[in-house]
């Protein structure tokens, strides 16, 4: 038997058919003159920990969302943590590699909050805040974000189409990270066997 199949069979045994099944409660992408708000809220079948370990994995994020390139971090001086990231993505029929600089700041309940460095970014300005509540076994993420772009997208179906990547980077992201926080799970589960 293959390490993938014994793989697959180890999460079937441990966590039955319905692992890893997000629900997503609500993905929202608004423009207002040259601002993108986002707003998604889903449950993920995994402790509010491995999720959060998934999302500040900061070196790993192209696993969360195939669109990122490239990711690397560093620690400032002040304690917050300067996320570089690469990301190409698709809008229409016009691609672009964009780079975005923030700088992240983890609060002691553990959420998540970032501030875009524009002067080192491809976009004027943006924010994004990660709320994390734990709802049984599970954890509810709320996502809110701001996104101004220095770049030009065309009027009418640019935005339109930037709107829906936006929409689905998010669906895709929210199954990614339950997926890492439940293999960070079953990891746990070997060591502490051992």
């Amino acid at each position: 038997m293959t390490l993938f199949a014994r793989s697959v069979a180890l999460l079937i045994a441990l966590y039955g058919s319905a692992a890893w099944c997000v629900e997503i409660e609500q993905v929202s992408v608004r423009k207002s003159g040259n601002i993108f708000s986002t707003e998604a809220i889903f449950l993920i079948e995994a402790p509010r920990d491995a999720v959060v370990g998934a999302i500040t994995a900061f070196d790993r994020l192209s696993e969360l969302n195939p669109a990122v390139l490239s990711s690397g971090a560093e620690v400032l001086e002040t304690g917050e943590i300067r996320v570089t990231s690469q990301i190409r993505d698709c809008v229409s029929l016009f691609c672009r590699t964009v780079t975005l600089v923030e700088d992240v700041r983890i609060d002691q309940a553990g959420n998540v909050q970032s501030q875009i460095v524009p002067k080192l970014s491809d976009f004027v300005s943006g924010e994004a805040f990660w709320q994390f509540d734990t709802v049984g076994t599970r954890t509810r993420v709320h996502y809110w974000s701001q996104l101004r772009p220095k770049f030009w997208l065309p009027p009418l179906l640019g935005s339109a189409a930037f709107r829906l990547a936006l929409a689905r980077q998010i669906k895709v992201a929210a199954n990614n990270i339950e997926t890492l926080a439940g293999f960070d799970r079953i990891n746990t589960l070997k060591l502490a066997r051992h």
